[in-house]
């Protein structure tokens, strides 16, 4: 924290993505700036890495808030119901749904999103501001702690910064964009 600089004060929102090979949480403003964010392995545990995950998070927005209000959580991943269950989520949403909004919202003309996670890979098309199909892999042949670490060390993106480290400068991804918290 900036000597002489108050942190400061207001609502937050929360999202939490539980995934068998990684949790991740993030922090939201009211402009939608990312504040806070953490991505761990699971390791088969995903309620002590959600618990692990927001104490880091506290930890996080106490450097840049003084009393952060927390006024909804979102959860998704295969243990969103699971994460909701302990931190009283508000909106608990399958993955497909969780990419199609942010997709959306990012890039609004976007028609396809690849999506490959720990457990399975899903292609989902977008059509007239929603989702008009999706395939998920049949055969889960990834059930592996540490799987999906050669893809990302493969294209060369730390966990957590997968989809903030992927576009050029200026792009919709970009670190510098500030993320909508909008639900649809």
């Amino acid at each position: 924290m900036v000597m002489g600089v108050k942190p400061a004060t207001g609502p937050v929102w929360l999202g939490i993505d539980v995934g068998s090979v990684t949790t991740k949480a993030v922090a939201v403003g009211e402009t939608g700036a990312i504040l806070a964010h953490i991505c761990h392995e699971t390791m088969g545990q995903p309620a002590r890495q959600v618990v692990r995950g927001l104490v880091e998070l506290g930890a996080q927005l106490a450097e840049v808030r003084r009393k952060p209000r927390v006024r909804g959580v979102g959860t998704t991943g295969s243990g969103r119901s699971l994460a909701a269950a302990l931190v009283g989520g508000d909106v608990v949403k399958n993955e497909i749904t969780a990419h199609a909004v942010a997709a959306l919202d990012l890039v609004p003309d976007v028609r396809t999103v690849l999506e490959i996670g720990g457990q399975d890979s899903k292609i989902i098309l977008l059509r007239d501001g929603g989702v008009s199909d999706f395939a998920m892999n049949t055969v889960c042949a990834v059930r592996r702690r540490g799987s999906a670490s050669p893809r990302r060390n493969w294209a060369n993106l730390p966990c957590g910064r997968s989809a903030l480290s992927a576009s050029p400068e200026g792009a919709p991804c970009s670190p510098k964009r500030t993320w909508s918290t909008s639900s649809r």
